[in-house]
């Protein structure tokens, strides 16, 4: 596995953890912040092997020929391209792809958007238009003009005006097509579907972007659910004490993130009591769940990196940072943004724990790659 999308896939890992827990800011002793004062070394009672871990993946991550088909088709019926004419009939049938001419009337008058040329429809239940919309076509002949009538749903929020309406559409039918199949396609028609947008001109350059695509989306949920596994097994498997005066001043901490994120003049324990219907004390003991095992997370893992002699590597933990930017979920426009809000406005305490915790997830990296990782089987018995 390429060692970059391995740091990229823990770091997105690390902000969901990350994610839950508060702005921790000075609070520890002489001058030293509350996230980082406490040593994983003394508060690790028992570490598990972390080398060799087994685990069976219940994902089936094999990519198929059938599955880069399928994802070649979808690209193409996306883009509007890759249909093939049908030429031995001429009757409409269930699953037809068929180019119509439409319009919707309402009580006899054409309504606003409501109609269409030259386009593209599938004559199936699930084809994006509102349910029976193409009911109509099954049996129509091309070239004939049919007309059917649909109702709107109750509930229809593209135009709250037609919900629930009966109206009447009128369909002219140009010609009956099928999607391509891998057999069928031709350059001259992945170059005029996809050339301008894609720069593809070739149905090879589509076949090998589509089996990229879905490789790297295979791998990713591979990895995702070994890394899973193997932070599960290993925060099973070790034990380790959390002083109660640093639970506090998490906690304590926390709360006062949850604080500053109010609107000005609004009381948390209103906020709380409103949005989720608990009181405050019950929010702590929520809150106190989810740091006990996020704390443990850093303290194990921690441990582990120091056993490994995993460092903060200048470029590895420049990229982690990035990420938190680049998602867009804090609203941070610079890296000093990211070390004042996991610091409490202490930059300096914040990127000491970012380190930190840059560190662990350096760590659950390491365990994951040495897991021992037994696939799924497909549904053909066949093994991925």
């Amino acid at each position: 596995m390429n060692h970059q999308y391995k740091k990229a896939a823990a770091a997105v890992l690390a902000a969901v953890f990350v994610c839950s827990l508060a702005a921790c800011g000075n609070g520890g002793k002489d001058g030293k912040g509350a996230l980082t004062e406490i040593d994983p070394e003394e508060q690790v009672k028992k570490l598990c092997d972390y080398n060799g871990i087994e685990v069976g993946l219940a994902g089936n991550y094999a990519v198929t020929d059938d599955d880069v088909e399928d994802a070649v088709q979808a690209i193409l019926e996306n883009m509007g391209g890759g249909y093939i004419p049908v030429e031995d009939r001429t009757v409409v049938e269930d699953g037809d792809y068929v180019k119509v001419d439409y319009t919707g009337y309402l009580d006899g008058t054409a309504f606003e958007n409501g109609a269409a040329t030259d386009v593209m429809v599938e004559v199936s239940e699930n084809n994006g238009y509102i349910p029976g919309f193409t009911d109509g076509l099954i049996g129509a002949e091309t070239g004939s003009t049919v007309s059917s009538d649909v109702t709107f749903p109750e509930e229809y929020a593209n135009n709250p005006d037609m919900a629930g309406k009966l109206t009447t559409f009128e369909f002219v039918v140009h010609g009956i097509y099928e999607l391509a199949t891998l057999d069928t396609l031709t350059d001259e028609m992945v170059a005029e579907c996809l050339s301008e947008s894609y720069g593809m001109s070739t149905k090879q350059e589509l076949v090998d972007y589509a089996r990229d695509y879905l490789e790297q989306t295979a791998e990713s949920g591979r990895y995702s659910e070994t890394v899973s596994a193997v932070r599960q097994y290993v925060l099973e498997n070790s034990e380790a004490e959390i002083p109660d005066a640093y639970m506090d001043a998490r906690l304590e901490l926390y709360q006062k993130m949850m604080e500053a994120d109010l609107e000005e003049g609004q009381d948390l324990e209103s906020y709380l009591e409103d949005s989720y219907q608990v009181t405050l004390e019950e929010a702590k003991e929520q809150w106190k769940e989810m740091l006990d095992e996020q704390i443990r997370f850093e303290l194990v893992f921690g441990l582990i990196a120091e056993k490994e002699g995993l460092e903060a590597d200048e470029d590895g933990f420049s990229s982690y940072i990035q990420n938190f930017i680049d998602s867009g979920s804090f609203g941070f426009q610079e890296k000093n943004d990211v070390y004042e809000y996991f610091g409490g406005g202490d930059a300096k305490e914040g990127e000491a724990y970012m380190k930190e915790l840059y560190k662990a997830n350096q760590a659950l990296d390491y365990a994951a790659e040495h897991a021992v990782v037994t696939e799924n089987e497909a549904v053909d018995g066949t093994e991925n």
